[in-house]
């Protein structure tokens, strides 16, 4: 299927406007879509495939590495124990239209980049055990990855470089392609070893950018098949820019089988300068939400349904981005803010904003934030003194008490959270990401990483909780 057709199937499946030769309602054919643009290195005056924009604001490639092999092969046809990320029990002759939002979802894994050696490790989040670690770019020393985002079936993982591209891998071996590598079976990493970048039969696809910073990036749902309750169709949003050659930033829409890209819209009003777009999440429509890390933070919406965007200024300096179960976007603190904001929350539905206080401050960081599975949005605070985790009640706004992490250094940054509830953070410093369990009070924590710098969904609860409309567990 062109890139275009199947950007038409996910746009009418999403819309549920599919007529029965498979075209969206008004569209003549899939072949009538607006032709695709390529960013230009000197987009000041480039556009995308968006031509329509309403902004408040004035306006596959595969190579090889060259790092130490580890060979761990995989038989496709062993049997055992059933995956974990098995999406929904399928009986004979489909499910009746009675399909749970989000599948029988089994995830439990957490996906953490190692920015300075360009990999990214797969930790089963019941076990503590790396189960595997995979290069994010084919010459390791490009890449620097920041951000990773989970699919919502959980069986892959997309990872953007700071340094530009974005990279998918499998994280179930039975989708692995047993002759990537050329030779028979899947040959793939199952510890802390990555293997070759062209060697891992479960790297799916890269897909390389020529910017200087590429940052956020984010799964949409897909589209759930009512006779399979499989979800279908799903793409990668991911969003970069090269500062003093492009004007405005770039986002681009991949296809998740593929990594070609669907969708390409320069963001009139969103700059490109610094950072770029710093964090991006999706909501229930599967639009994109990007943040800039500025003095005079953004937020932008580019649309799936026909990539229009809209740019809306935020009242405080913002570090972390998420997207609650009632669509609203949140935004951390950074810490070079002052005062005593903790988080600030938008609601697209009223255009408003809201800010939630902590008295005497002290929740500034460098903080991703996520929705737990008991309501709350969970958060990092403190910079070089006090450190831990925090939560703000999702309506109320009331900002929670400190609950110091104990072997985390000098700060923390993601925040994630998996199926049973617990709260996972990462320490850059310690080379550990660290497990919260609200109930107990306790703390695990898994170590050996390499410069764990990520805020994302790492474990996809976010795309969950968007897609079904309230906190999943």
């Amino acid at each position: 299927m062109s890139g275009q057709r199947r950007l038409a199937a996910i746009l009418c499946l999403a819309l549920g406007a599919c007529g029965t030769d498979g075209r969206e309602d008004g569209e003549d054919s899939a072949g009538d879509l607006p032709p695709l643009t390529w960013p230009s290195t000197d987009s000041a005056s480039d556009s995308g495939m968006a031509t329509t924009s309403d902004t408040s604001v004035g306006s596959n490639s595969q190579g090889s590495g060259t790092a130490p092999t580890t060979e761990s092969t995989v038989d496709p046809d062993e049997s055992g124990d059933p995956p974990k990320f098995d999406t929904a029990t399928q009986p004979d002759g489909g499910n009746g239209g009675q399909c749970d939002c989000g599948g029988d979802v089994g995830w439990s894994y957490i996906w953490v980049s190692n920015s300075n050696e360009s990999t990214v490790s797969k930790i089963n989040t019941q076990t503590l055990v790396e189960e595997g670690r995979y290069y994010t770019e084919p010459n390791p020393a490009n890449g620097n990855p920041s951000r990773t985002s989970v699919s919502l079936s959980a069986d892959a993982v997309a990872v953007a470089n700071r340094n530009g591209g974005v990279t998918k891998v499998w994280a179930r071996s039975e989708f692995c392609d047993p002759l990537r590598n050329g030779m028979p079976g899947v040959q793939t990493s199952m510890n802390s070893t990555p293997m070759q970048f062209a060697a891992d039969d479960c790297i799916a696809w890269h897909a390389d950018y020529p910017y200087t910073t590429q940052r956020p990036v984010a799964w949409t749902s897909g589209v759930q098949n009512q006779a399979t309750c499989m979800y279908e169709d799903a793409a990668v949003w991911t969003s970069g820019c090269s500062p003093g050659a492009d004007a405005n930033v770039w986002v681009h829409l991949l296809d998740g089988d593929t990594g070609i890209s669907l969708m390409d819209v320069n963001v009139p009003g969103f700059v490109c300068s610094g950072f770029g777009a710093y964090g991006g999440a999706v909501d229930s429509n599967n639009d994109f939400w990007i943040s800039s890390n500025s003095s005079s933070s953004q937020i932008a919406r580019i649309r799936l349904s026909d990539g229009s965007t809209e740019v809306i200024n935020a009242p405080h300096w913002a570090y972390g981005i998420a997207v609650d179960s009632l669509d609203r976007v949140w935004l951390t603190a950074n810490q070079a803010q002052t005062g005593d904001q903790a988080a600030q929350r938008y609601d697209p539905a009223t255009g408003t904003w809201d800010v939630a206080m902590l008295a005497g401050g002290g929740v500034h960081g460098y903080s991703g934030i996520q929705e737990g599975t008991d309501g709350r949005m969970w958060l990092n605070y403190g910079y070089g003194g006090a450190i831990g985790l925090r939560w703000i009640d999702r309506d109320t706004l009331m900002v929670g008490p400190g609950i110091p992490v104990p072997g985390a250094v000098s700060w923390l940054n993601g925040i994630s959270i998996d199926p049973d509830g617990n709260v996972w953070t990462v320490s850059p410093g310690a080379n550990s990401v660290f497990r919260y369990d609200p109930v107990t009070a306790t703390f695990a924590s898994v170590g050996g990483l390499n410069n764990p710098y990520t805020y994302s969904d790492m474990t996809g609860s976010g795309l969950l909780n968007a897609t079904c409309g309230s906190p999943v567990g």
